[in-house]
């Protein structure tokens, strides 16, 4: 329950991200919606992980021992195979810091590159089906454990960043 909860609240953060740079496209924006859709996309399948994970764990002993671990395996291929929507999402939120002509920038320009090579590294778990074991299985180093703290860092980054571009502007506003 904690992790739906805690995935429903990603989608606001990425409402916000979405928000801040709206403000820095011209009459299409196509960044935007790109961010949005992405965003909701991800939401939902991350979502779903949660939803087969209980799903595995809720009469283990009714359900037999390889069923629990393909509904396990299954969680495990929905959490990494999510990350075309997270790629997609953070490229668009690079593009969008980087193809920003305005003269208040709302993010430093590094945050744009920042979010474009966090946007590759989450490419490894697109090849867990090739490998079962090693570092690009689904629970190895590039696969798994690269793959989510480039992610974390990306989340604190941001969080960072918006949080000193909202406070800039509420004290402009004074």
């Amino acid at each position: 329950m904690l992790c739906i909860v805690g995935v429903s609240l990603l989608a606001v953060w990425g409402a916000v991200i979405a928000a801040r740079t709206r403000r820095t496209e011209g009459a299409v924006p196509v960044l935007t919606y790109a961010q949005l859709i992405s965003t909701a996309i991800a939401t939902l399948i991350a979502v779903v992980i949660f939803v087969v994970w209980a799903t595995a764990a809720f009469r283990p002993e009714q359900v037999s021992p390889e069923t629990t671990r393909t509904l396990n395996d299954l969680g495990w291929f929905l959490f990494l195979f999510d990350t075309p929507p997270f790629m997609l999402w953070l490229a668009v939120i690079g593009m969008s810091i980087l193809l920003n002509r305005s003269e208040h920038r709302l993010f430093p320009r590094w945050a744009g590159y920042f979010a474009l090579w966090i946007a590759l590294l989450q490419a490894p778990p697109l090849g867990i089906v090739f490998f079962k074991t090693g570092p690009f299985a689904f629970n190895g180093l590039f696969a798994f454990w690269t793959t989510l703290f480039s992610f974390l860092a990306f989340v604190l980054v941001m969080t960072v960043l918006l949080i000193n571009d909202i406070t800039h502007e509420l004290q402009e506003a004074d």
